[in-house]
């Protein structure tokens, strides 16, 4: 891993790399190279772990006989963290730092197997760019690209190397937004529905006016999609329902980057309100209010305020209790009479009027586009 990190520097630079024995010792062939080398300044990607301090002295000894010949300063470098994912961090910044390589372009890959950076090291060497190790469980190197004026990266590997919650993270942190990622992809979810609490039964969710929430939700839903569809943003719908704690996994194995979840809400009001979970991923508020503005528009004029003046709540929702960024619309009040009015007005339902513009979901297809 280590050595792949050093790739880009060595490709671009044609600076070999030494590959160590477990033993701590150079092989006879290594020493003889590395004396008849007249090289003076020698760099160790790694920690002493894996490039032991007795290997650091011997390069000190052959760097300082080396510079004698060649009238050159010696100097022996190490670049490491606490793990192969820090020393992709600090070795990136280093070279960076001394002009070795450029943040432009940066590439991370799965610090889980080689198989992806191997011949992305060539392509990162050509380009002058590191290369960062990132997993599911570790995204620490992320921070190393933060505030860099980047305005293009790249992931090396699949959905299954790198998933979607990774390159959110990669892609927020430094300050692009979701739908700038190669394949974003949106979960559609519409609330309640079958087996909504995992005994089986079809849940109608709340009432009113002679509507189903469950019905709406989903009729909504479907437009929606056919709105991303036009727009070509991928998408997984989930239109059927099931167990809502589940609802967020399904949207990491379906690789989805964000999910939105489609509910009208009820218990007296005349407002429309996003919900996320503070419990879930630290980007959900951002979400919320993004989808926010956009659903204002779409149910405009707008509804009367919540008397807390927030449109913009924080609930512990299952379905926005994840890893993923994740918002839950209240499009707005089910019992309502004057609500349901201006539903039916802007996207249509029960009306008897044929809405092409479908405005509602129009709207929320927009919104999800500007993520």
């Amino acid at each position: 891993s280590d050595a792949l990190v050093a790739g880009p520097v060595a490709f671009k630079n044609k600076w070999p790399i030494f590959y160590l024995p477990a033993s701590g010792s150079f092989t006879s062939a290594q020493l003889s190279a590395l004396k008849n080398s007249k090289i003076s300044t020698f760099y160790i990607v790694g920690g002493t772990s894996v490039v032991s301090e007795k290997i650091e002295s011997s390069l000190e000894s052959i760097a300082k006989a080396n510079a004698k010949k060649t009238g050159a300063t010696a100097k022996v470098v190490r670049r490491c963290g606490a793990n192969a994912y820090t020393t992709s961090k600090w070795f990136a910044t280093w070279a960076v730092s001394n002009k070795l390589l450029k943040w432009e372009n940066t590439a991370f890959a799965t610090g889980t197997s080689s198989l992806d950076a191997a011949p992305g090291s060539v392509l990162q060497g050509k380009t002058g760019a590191p290369i960062l190790w990132v997993a599911n469980s570790n995204t620490a190197a992320i921070d190393a690209v933060k505030n860099r004026g980047v305005t293009s990266l790249r992931v090396l590997g699949g959905k299954s190397a790198v998933n979607a919650y990774v390159r959110d993270e990669i892609a927020l942190n430094v300050g692009f937004k979701l739908n700038e990622i190669q394949g974003f992809k949106v979960y559609i979810d519409a609330g309640h529905g079958q087996n909504n609490t995992n005994n089986g039964k079809w849940d109608p969710g709340a009432t009113g006016n002679g509507y189903y929430e469950a019905l709406l939700n989903k009729a909504l839903a479907r437009s929606v999609a056919k709105k991303l569809d036009a727009l070509g943003i991928s998408y997984f719908l989930n239109d059927d329902g099931g167990w809502y704690v589940l609802r967020h996994a399904e949207a990491v194995s379906q690789g989805c980057n964000v999910v939105v979840s489609i509910h009208f809400n009820s218990g007296g009001g005349s407002y429309m309100v996003t919900l996320y979970n503070s419990k879930g991923s630290k980007w959900s508020p951002s979400i919320a209010k993004t989808m926010l503005t956009y659903l204002k528009a779409g149910m405009s004029p707008s509804l009367t305020n919540p008397s807390s003046g927030n449109y913009t709540w924080d609930q512990d929702v299952a379905v926005l209790r994840g890893k993923l960024p994740a918002t839950l619309l209240e499009v707005c009040f089910i019992d309502s009479a004057s609500n349901m009015k201006a539903y039916e007005k802007q996207e249509g339902y029960n009306s008897t009027v044929a809405l092409e513009n479908k405005k509602v979901s129009t709207k929320i297809a927009e919104g999800i586009s500007k993520l």
